[in-house]
C-alpha cells in the first residue's frame, strides 16, 4: 500500500493548485458560513464573495433567504483545515500575491492552500481504503495496480489536483467509505444483538456522508439495504437506517431553510428545465466523446468487465455493482446539462470509484488466479447465516496457466497500465488546450485535445503552461 500512496501523493502535488474556480466557489461559500459562521446562514458570504459570485448562490424571493442548489457535504469534511487556513492567513508569510486571489476566489492563497491540503489527505485516505476494497479481490501487485488506475484513469485525479474544492472528492472519499465498510459488515453472521449489528451503523453513517457530499451517490446504498431487508436481518436494516438518517437529515433541513420545503430538486428552484423527466440522456453519458464516461474515463468500461467474474463468485455483489452504476447513469442521464458544463470528462459518475475498483479488483483477480469458488462447508445463503463469498468461506483452487489464460491475465494487466496513463495525458491535453488554445474553448474532445496537445507544435508548450498554473512552482500565483 505504500507504493500506492507514493504515487498518489507524487500524482497530486504534481498537479496540485490551490485555486478555488467555477462550481468550487459554491462549495467555498458553503465552507466560509459552516466553518466560521457555524450556520447555514448565506447571508455574510453573499456581501463577502459579492465580486466572485455569479451563479453559486442567490436570494430566494419566496424565503429571502439566500441560496445555494450546491451540496454542502465538502464543507464540513474540510472544517478543521478552513481553520488552519484561517490562522496561517495572520502569518505575513503566507499575504502572497493577495490582489490575484481575492479577484478569483473571495479569500487570500492561506485559506485554499489550506483547502488544498484537504482534499490531499481525503485523496490518501480514498486511496488507502480502496486498496483494502481491492485486496478483497486480488493479489498485492493487482490490487495496487488496480487502485491506482482507477485513481489516474477518471476524472477524480483532475478533481484532486487542478481543481481541489469540488464535491467529487468528498462524494468519491464518502462512498469509499461507504464500501469499504460495507464489504465487511456483509461478510459477518447474522446479529444476534444490537451490539454485533453495531457495524450497520457505521454503514448507515457513511451512507449519510455520501448524501451530504453528493445527493444522488446516496442512492449506491439502495441494493445494500435492500439486500439485507430481503435477507430478514431485521437488527441490520435498523442500524443502517438509523446511520443513515443521522447525517441525511440535514438536507432536506438545509432545503427547508432556504426554500421552504422538506422535498425538492435545488437545481429546479432556479431553472424549472434543469431536470428532465426521464434519463432521456443517458446514453450520450455513457458514450458521447464530448463528456462521455467510457471515451474519457476507459478504465470504468473496462471495470465492468470484472461482473462477469464477480456474478460467479457472489451474485448478489455482482447485482448490488450493476444497480449501482445503472442508477448514477440514469440519474446523470436525467440532467439537460448532462456534460456538467466545462467539467472534466463524465465528472459525475466519479464517485463511484470504489465500484469500479472493486470490479476492475475482481477482474485482475480471476485472470490470475482463477475463480474463488464457495467452500463446501460455507453455509447457505437461505440459512439466514449468509457469509459472502468475498473473503470468507472461499478456496483458491490453483489453477496452471495455459498459454491462452497467461495471455488473458498479461493483457488486462497491460490494458490496466495503458488506461492509467492515457488518464493522465488526458489531464495534460486539457491544460495545454485549455490555456494555448487560439479559438478560446475551454474542451473538446479527447481525440482532438490530444491530438492538439501532443503535436510538435504545441507539446513545446506543455512545461511552461505546468510552470504558470499547476505545481508547486505556480502556487504563489497560479493561472486562473
Amino acid at each position: 500500500m505504500l507504493a500506492v500512496l507514493l504515487v498518489t501523493l507524487i500524482a497530486m502535488v504534481t498537479f496540485d493548485r490551490p485555486l478555488v474556480v467555477g462550481d468550487g466557489l459554491a462549495y467555498l461559500i458553503w465552507l466560509d458560513s459552516i466553518a466560521l459562521d457555524g450556520d447555514l446562514d448565506l447571508a455574510n458570504q453573499a456581501a463577502k464573495f459579492a465580486a466572485v459570485n455569479t451563479y453559486h448562490i442567490y436570494l430566494n424571493p419566496e424565503t429571502g433567504r439566500w441560496a445555494s442548489a450546491f451540496p454542502l457535504g465538502v464543507a464540513f469534511l474540510l472544517t478543521p483545515f478552513y481553520w488552519l487556513g484561517s490562522w496561517l492567513d495572520t502569518l505575513p508569510a503566507l499575504r502572497i500575491n493577495d490582489a490575484h486571489f481575492f479577484g478569483i476566489q473571495g479569500v487570500p492563497l492561506a485559506y485554499s492552500l489550506c483547502i488544498m491540503i484537504g482534499i490531499n489527505v481525503y485523496t490518501l485516505l480514498m486511496v488507502s481504503m480502496g486498496y483494502g476494497i481491492a485486496r478483497r479481490f486480488a493479489r498485492p501487485w493487482a490490487a495496487a495496480a488496480g487502485t491506482i488506475a482507477v485513481y489516474l484513469g477518471t476524472p477524480l485525479f483532475f478533481y484532486t489536483s487542478v481543481e481541489p474544492l469540488n464535491s467529487h472528492i468528498a462524494g468519491g472519499f464518502a462512498a469509499t467509505l461507504f464500501t469499504f465498510l460495507w464489504l465487511r459488515a456483509r461478510n459477518r453472521p447474522r446479529a444476534r444483538t444490537w451490539q454485533e449489528a453495531l457495524g450497520w451503523l457505521w454503514v448507515g453513517l457513511a451512507a449519510g456522508l455520501t448524501a451530504l457530499c453528493r445527493w444522488q451517490v446516496a442512492l449506491i446504498a439502495l441494493p445494500v439495504g435492500l439486500e439485507v431487508l430481503l435477507r430478514r436481518r431485521w437488527r441490520e436494516v435498523v442500524a443502517l437506517g438509523i446511520g443513515f438518517a443521522a447525517l441525511a437529515w440535514i438536507i432536506p433541513y438545509s432545503w427547508w431553510r432556504m426554500y421552504g420545503s422538506l422535498v425538492l430538486i435545488p437545481a429546479t428552484q432556479g431553472d424549472q428545465s434543469a431536470v428532465l423527466i426521464a434519463p432521456l440522456n443517458t446514453l450520450h453519458v455513457l458514450f458521447s466523446p464530448i463528456a462521455g464516461l467510457f471515451p474519457w474515463s476507459p478504465i470504468a468500461a473496462l471495470a465492468l468487465v470484472g461482473l462477469v467474474p464477480l456474478l460467479r463468485r457472489d451474485g448478489w455483489l455482482a447485482a448490488s455493482a450493476a444497480v449501482m452504476f445503472l442508477s448514477q447513469a440514469l440519474v446523470c442521464g436525467a440532467v439537460k446539462n448532462w456534460w456538467a458544463g466545462t467539467g472534466f470528462g463524465m465528472r459525475r459518475m466519479a464517485e463511484l470509484y470504489p465500484v469500479y475498483l472493486f470490479l476492475l479488483a475482481s477482474l485482475l483477480g480471476s485472470v490470475r488466479v482463477g475463480l474463488m469458488r464457495p467452500d463446501p462447508v460455507a453455509p447457505h445463503p437461505s440459512s439466514g447465516e449468509h457469509r459472502s463469498s468475498v473473503g470468507v468461506g472461499l478456496r483458491t483452487h490453483p489453477l496452471r496457466l495455459f498459454p491462452f489464460r497467461r495471455g488473458l491475465a498479461v493483457l488486462v494487466l497491460v490494458l490496466t497500465v495503458v488506461l492509467a496513463l492515457y488518464g493522465v495525458a488526458l489531464v495534460l491535453a486539457r491544460l495545454n488546450f485549455t490555456w494555448t488554445n487560439p479559438w478560446g474553448l475551454a474542451r473538446d474532445t479527447p481525440l482532438v485535445e490530444m491530438t492538439y496537445t501532443f503535436s510538435r507544435e504545441h507539446w513545446p508548450l506543455m512545461w511552461p503552461v505546468i510552470k504558470d498554473h499547476v505545481g508547486p512552482w505556480a502556487w504563489a500565483k497560479p493561472g486562473p
